[in-house]
C-alpha cells in the first residue's frame, strides 16, 4: 500500500553540530551516526515527556534529514533552538518544499533499498529522490522524498490510500502516532518506544 505523507514533517540540517545537539536532547545515541544510516529517537521535555518522535537519516557528512509527524516542524525547531548556543546546525523546515510518499510495510520497486532507518539517493522517472528506511511509522516500510514540484513523478508507483485508510492501517497494527498516543502526557517507555531509547 502507498500513502502520501507530504503533510508529515521533514527538517533538513546542513551544519556539523546537529547530531551532537540531538544526541544531548533526545533519547538515542546519535553522535556517531554513520553516513547512509539512521535511527529513531524521541525529543523530550525537561521532564522526559515526548515532544516529538523523529526518524533521523544521515545522507552525507553534513546532510541530515529529520522526519516527524504532521505539523511538528515549528514545535521541534523552537525546542531545539531553545537549547542551541554556539552549535552550527543549518537546520531548516523542508516540509513545504518537498513531498513524501511511503510504501507501507515494504520496499519500493525499482529503487535502491536503504535498509531499516537508512538513507540512499535514487532516481525515479528522471527525478532525483531520497529513499528513507521508514514509512512514517516503522522501519518495515520505505519512503521517497523529492522536491514538491517533482511530486507528479511519484504517481508512477500507483494510487495512494486516503487519510482514513492510513489511520485504520496504523491503528489495526498498533503503531503509535504523534498527536495521538505520542504526546507530552507520556514518556517514551510508556508509549512503547523502547527501541527509540539508547
Amino acid at each position: 500500500m502507498l500513502a502520501d505523507l507530504t503533510g508529515f514533517t521533514r527538517l533538513r540540517a546542513s551544519g556539523p553540530d546537529l547530531l551532537g545537539l540531538l544526541h544531548r536532547l533526545s533519547t538515542q545515541d546519535l553522535k556517531d551516526l554513520a553516513i547512509g544510516t539512521g535511527a529513531p529517537t524521541v525529543v523530550t521535555s525537561a521532564k522526559g515527556r515526548i515532544i516529538e518522535r523523529l526518524f533521523v537519516h544521515r545522507a552525507a557528512e553534513q546532510d541530515v534529514w529529520l522526519c516527524g509527524g504532521p505539523g511538528a516542524g515549528e514545535r521541534v525547531l523552537a525546542h531545539l533552538k531553545k537549547y542551541t548556543f554556539a552549535e552550527r546546525t543549518g537546520l531548516s523546515d523542508a516540509t513545504a518544499s518537498t513531498a513524501q510518499l511511503a510504501m507501507l510495510g515494504g520496499a519500493i520497486p525499482g529503487l535502491p533499498d536503504p535498509g531499516p532507518w537508512g538513507v540512499v539517493e535514487g532516481t525515479l522517472a528522471g527525478v532525483k529522490v531520497v529513499v528513507l528506511g521508514q514509512d512514517g511509522f516503522t522501519s518495515q516500510g520505505r519512503s521517497i522524498v523529492c522536491a514538491a514540484a517533482d511530486r507528479p513523478a511519484l504517481d508512477a508507483l500507483g494510487p495512494t490510500i486516503d487519510a482514513e485508510e492510513l489511520e485504520a492501517w496504523r491503528v489495526r497494527l498498533g503503531y503509535p502516532a504523534p498527536g495521538r498516543e505520542l504526546t507530552e502526557d507520556w514518556n517514551p517507555l510508556e508509549a512503547g518506544l523502547r527501541d527509540h531509547v539508547s
